[in-house]
């Protein structure tokens, strides 16, 4: 499908959800006690977390020229769009997972235990009394790819006894659900777990019906899965210091911003300064052809046209977003060692 700019702005929707920040209490325990594209290809802008997806090559558009320089982030507040592009399969399938199915797949044979709610956007799952309850995934855990496994860190005590795993030997899902997005792990402390689109799925305990959905929203990491899933997620790492919330692709690939960078508004597109040949390789644009954010985003997101290269490319804020092309798996965080470069903060900027 083509893209217009026309079809772009009338695609732009409203994100809803605030929780801004994150505090030690963010695994959402019952004590809250503790933790618990386009033009040159993308890295996983269709699908994010296809099972067995791959990085599109990255093409050197732009001009000859040196690294860029430094600014800031605006507000604003949009959910989801639909947009074209081209781009490239998504990584975040679970190891041993097959491929080739997407959403909206064949549902497994006999009586499904993976399911749509009324809304037919929530998954729900039956647990082992037989009741169908929201499933969710927490953003503090590591989605599996095709080369690296599925890692949770709700592996404390107070945690687990919050959010159960969800585990099933025979997954059976409903008609719109693709059986191949699900596969499964052995945590670091031997329990079996589901994944879906390569992360751990979970149960809440307060969730006492399948309508319910208290841990939405909780420590703006905990979130339910929705079908289809995410493109753009909020997660959190303590790779030797905590790197507070950031943005990630539905993958858990990181997202950046370029501090040189003029940001856009309501009325002008943002302005990058990474346009030498060198940076546009180091640094592919954010740009999927679907965009689906995390309740707990709430500033704007707006696609734009690049008038370097023509390529599509998605801001946050007024902020374009950007890859690093030495992440290659989810949660790495290489891209932001590098000068004039950092994460992207889902929190607006304190005025």
């Amino acid at each position: 499908m083509n893209i217009t700019l026309t079809s772009i702005v009338a695609a732009m929707l409203a994100v809803t959800g605030l929780t801004a920040g994150c505090s030690d209490g963010d695994d959402g325990s019952v004590d809250q006690s503790d933790a618990g594209s386009s033009q040159g290809g993308s890295r996983g802008d269709n699908e994010a977390g296809s099972s067995t997806g791959n990085i599109g090559n990255i093409g050197n558009t732009g001009n000859q020229g040196g690294e860029p320089s430094a600014a800031g982030m605006g507000s604003g507040g949009e959910p989801e769009m639909s947009e074209a592009g081209a781009g490239g399969e998504a990584m975040g399938g679970a190891p041993g997972a097959a491929g080739g199915a997407g959403e909206g797949g064949e549902g497994g044979e006999g009586e499904p235990n993976v399911m749509l709610d009324a809304d037919d956007d929530v998954m729900l799952v039956t647990n082992d009394e037989g009741m169908s309850r929201a499933v969710y995934f927490f953003g503090r855990d590591l989605p599996g790819s095709a080369t690296t496994a599925p890692v949770s860190n709700c592996v404390a005590d107070v945690c687990k006894t919050a959010w159960p795993a969800v585990h099933s030997d025979d997954i059976v899902p409903a008609q719109g659900i693709a059986a191949a997005d699900f596969s499964e792990f052995m945590r670091s402390d031997g329990v079996m777990q589901t994944t879906y689109k390569g992360w751990p799925l979970y149960f809440y305990l307060e969730d006492a019906a399948s309508a319910d959905r208290e841990g939405q929203g909780i420590g703006s990491l905990w979130h339910a899965v929705e079908v289809p899933f995410f493109t753009l997620v909020i997660m959190r790492q303590n790779p030797g210091e905590d790197t507070g919330l950031y943005l990630a692709n539905g993958a858990g690939l990181t997202l950046y911003q370029l501090l040189g960078d003029t940001p856009g508004t309501t009325s002008s597109d943002p302005v990058s300064t990474c346009t030498t040949t060198v940076c546009r390789q180091l640094w592919p644009v954010f740009g999927p052809n679907r965009v689906k954010a995390v309740p707990s985003l709430t500033l704007a997101f707006k696609p734009f046209i690049r008038p370097d290269s023509g390529e599509l490319q998605l801001a946050y804020g007024g902020v374009p977003l950007y890859y690093y092309l030495e992440d290659d798996e989810p949660g790495e965080l290489v891209g932001r060692t590098k000068p004039s470069w950092s994460l992207v903060t889902p929190a607006p900027a304190t005025p």
